[in-house]
């Protein structure tokens, strides 16, 4: 029986107890010592007091939750629907940043433990658990149930290397450093990592595999995968793969997938694969054919009629034609690309392709190379062939001509018009000299370029050319006339952040001198010029109405454009 009083509790030796007090008594029916009767006493107090904080502590956090909920639905997020919020987590899982972050950072893991309404629209998109990396490895069983019947996209990649450490904070760093680790741990046993998800081959629409060895082809026989649509295979840049040591079907154990995308670096699939028919986008980097010759390029462009986007980089072959004959009787027609890289390929050999191939009006063609002379002319098909091969060169209506002198690097860039598509992009890499300015071989190289560009792209129909940090020690006056005489419909010429009146002198009409006869704009932006070079201009130009915007130039002053006003009336 249990008795509570405002009596003082009291025991057979309770005149020497040292303790206070304590209202509470229950019967010793065990007739157990006193002692030990005391300390069931006190564990019942002590249960009591933990169920009495536990409740307390329930029913505080059930306050809190739903004060908190209340104040999340006066919150302007939650007013958007459940529908666009799933759109916006989409989104964010696809972002640049989120493979390379760890999982505890990463979407769609970081989304659902934000609240239960965001929770429940991650957990009701299975699109958010498709993607499986290093990271989220170990959790594979669990995005294998999310994700549902959705196709899924398998990378194993280190993405550390696309992210410059000198621009990263401490923050990006330390999470790149857990995804190197992540990396790590799964590319050590390919096995492991694909073991869950292995059952569902069928789903696998992407796969990405980086810094592969021999013996990882000999082990990793993967089953055939019906419907896998991309593959980017990025072998170990400590081991070369030559292509007598390559399993037949690698990464396959028999039957090779019917790809879209094929992406292979380090990796030389042989060109007889029938995994180079019927892509849509091919990407190769750094390979090298012994026995290859361009006409095997061009045997893959010939097998993929529905190509919308390829790009060859640093790709060594053998065998090298003649730049002045065609590989092909009839021109390959490429009517669904979209885009063409050269990236560093041997002149020959990209002449070769350019000269076989016919590409649609719209295309974006990139070409970048090392310097030599004439190098757009040993590049680029001959002036007969140049508008049937590359007819998108002829629908560009703005062009820039621009340098890069930390870099060491030409750039020409060509737009359907100022601030359109482009259509064109030539990248002339230079050699690095400690002389970035006055001199060498960036100098020597704008020089070739201006002087030959005409004759290698003849009558392009430019509205409007552009100088971007351009200086007159870099391209002399001749160059300069060479380059903006080859353009004829010039009518707008801008110098932006260009130290080169004497360009401006050339402009000028004289006896023996017209460039831009047609010219009925010139902008002057950032750069320095000298008022009378303005003055002859209009003078020579006249009755011609010319327009001059002039923004944040040195070498005028307050009267220089009232004093061009009255020029030009």
């Amino acid at each position: 029986m249990w008795h509570t009083d405002d009596r003082s509790f009291t025991t057979h030796d309770s005149a020497h107890s040292p303790c206070p007090a304590i209202a509470f008594h229950i019967p010793n029916t065990d007739a157990c010592d006193p002692v030990s009767h005391r300390d069931k006493e006190l564990e019942i107090i002590a249960v009591a007091c933990t169920y009495a904080v536990s409740v307390v502590t329930a029913y505080a956090t059930s306050l809190i939750s739903i004060a908190r909920t209340h104040r999340n639905h006066m919150s302007p997020i939650y007013r958007i629907p459940e529908e666009v919020l799933s759109i916006i987590f989409e989104f964010t899982k696809s972002s640049l940043r989120n493979p390379s972050r760890p999982l505890s950072t990463k979407a769609p893991v970081n989304i659902s433990q934000v609240s239960r309404r965001w929770r429940g629209v991650a957990l009701n998109n299975p699109m958010l658990w498709t993607a499986i990396d290093a990271s989220n490895a170990p959790l594979a069983h669990l995005y294998m149930e999310r994700s549902r019947s959705c196709p899924l996209h398998i990378e194993l990649r280190n993405y550390s290397e696309d992210y410059p450490s000198s621009d990263a904070s401490d923050e990006d760093r330390h999470e790149l450093a857990m995804g190197d680790a992540a990396y790590d741990t799964q590319s050590e046993d390919y096995q492991g990592f694909f073991r869950p998800l292995l059952p569902h081959i069928e789903r696998w629409r992407g796969l990405s595999l980086e810094g592969l060895f021999y013996e990882d082809f000999e082990t990793l026989k993967l089953p055939h995968a019906p419907n896998l649509d991309c593959l980017r295979l990025f072998t170990s840049g400590d081991t070369a793969l030559s292509l007598e040591s390559l399993p037949p079907h690698a990464p396959f154990d028999q039957r090779l997938p019917k790809l879209s995308i094929l992406e292979l670096e380090d990796f030389e699939l042989p060109f007889t694969s029938s995994m180079f028919i019927g892509l849509k986008e091919l990407y190769l980097h750094y390979l090298t054919y012994p026995d290859g010759a361009p006409q095997d390029l061009l045997d893959i462009i010939v097998a993929c009629p529905l190509l919308e986007k390829v790009k060859f980089e640093h790709i060594q072959l053998g065998e090298q034609p003649d730049p002045v004959l065609r590989l092909y009787s009839k021109s390959i027609l490429c009517p669904n690309l979209r885009s063409m890289e050269l990236y560093f390929m041997e002149p020959s050999t990209a002449r070769s392709i350019l000269s076989s191939i016919v590409i649609p009006p719209t295309a974006r063609l990139a070409i970048w190379m090392y310097h030599h002379d004439n190098c757009l002319g040993d590049i680029l098909p001959p002036a007969a062939l140049l508008a049937q091969c590359l007819p998108n060169l002829f629908a560009m209506r703005a062009l820039c001509f621009e340098i890069r002198p930390i870099f060491s690097q030409i750039w020409i860039t060509g737009k359907t018009c100022e601030g359109g598509i482009e259509l064109l992009q030539l990248q002339l890499q230079c050699p690095y000299s400690s002389f970035t300015y006055m001199h060498t071989p960036l100098s020597g190289a704008a020089e070739d370029v201006a002087s030959n560009f005409g004759r290698a792209l003849p009558n392009l129909p430019v509205h409007t050319l552009s100088f971007l940090a351009v200086h007159s020690y870099q391209l002399s006056e001749r160059a300069f006339s060479e380059f903006v005489g080859s353009m004829s419909a010039i009518t707008l010429v801008s110098l932006n952040e260009c130290d080169a009146p004497t360009f401006l002198e050339m402009l000028a009409v004289t006896t023996t001198r017209h460039l831009c006869p047609s010219l009925q704009a010139l902008h002057l932006r950032l750069s320095y010029f000298r008022t009378p070079l303005l003055d002859d201009i209009i003078k020579s130009r006249q009755p011609q109405n010319l327009c001059i915007r002039i923004t944040s130039s040195s070498g005028t002053d307050e009267y220089t454009p009232s004093g061009l006003e009255s020029l030009a009336e």
